[in-house]
């Protein structure tokens, strides 16, 4: 799964779309979810693995939110699961909206997460690097 994970990453780096992060997202996320069903594995690894993937997935809709600019599409983004996975996404996520800008609370969290679309990018690997030590913790 690190390899999927990894060429997950490697979509941030370069000039990729988001259509094609997107796909590339989903992809692994198919892969990701196999893995995470079968009965072998370790525990700690397999946390590590979907952390790692549902920091991608909200890297997904963010990117996707900063593109469409909808109101339900950053109230997707300010609640996703993935948020409570970047800890230091948090003073981003609370800053208050522009002066003169109105938004609900979940919508501004998307809106602030979307625009540190890095951030969440940097988080994503910070959880690949989790799943990579985990690996190596558990090979001695």
């Amino acid at each position: 799964m690190l390899e999927v994970l990894q060429a997950v990453q490697a979509m941030t780096t370069g000039n990729a779309t988001p259509q094609e992060y997107t796909s590339r997202v989903a992809n692994a996320k198919v892969q990701v979810e196999k893995y995470l069903h079968t009965g072998e594995g370790d525990r700690v690894i397999k946390a590590r693995v979907y952390e790692a993937m549902i920091v991608h997935l909200l890297a997904a809709t963010a990117w996707k939110a900063k593109i469409v600019n909808r109101q339900s599409d950053y109230e997707e983004v300010g609640t996703h699961p993935g948020l409570g996975f970047c800890p230091d996404l948090r003073p981003l996520l609370d800053l208050p909206p522009p002066t003169g800008v109105d938004r609900p609370p979940a919508m501004n969290r998307g809106a602030n997460a979307a625009e540190n679309l890095e951030r969440v990018w940097l988080c994503a690997a910070g959880k690949i690097d989790a799943v990579e030590q985990a690996i190596k913790a558990r090979s001695g």
